[in-house]
């Protein structure tokens, strides 16, 4: 899971399409899973760090 959001972000990194608003629903998608005992928490956690981790590697602000 962790690498098809990885090659999302890289898409449109390369693409240069802003990844905030992706990155929103990305998270907004999780969270809603998780309300809805589709995902656990532990799952949501990992997901939000692979974002955070890859934003702060390839983005300067």
């Amino acid at each position: 899971m962790n690498q098809d959001v990885l090659d999302v972000l890289e898409r449109s990194r390369v693409h240069g399409v802003v990844i905030w608003p992706l990155v929103a629903d990305i998270i907004d998608s999780f969270r809603l899973a998780m309300a809805t005992e589709q995902v656990d928490a532990a799952t949501i956690d990992t997901v939000v760090k692979t974002v955070a981790d890859y934003a702060t590697n390839n983005y300067d602000d």
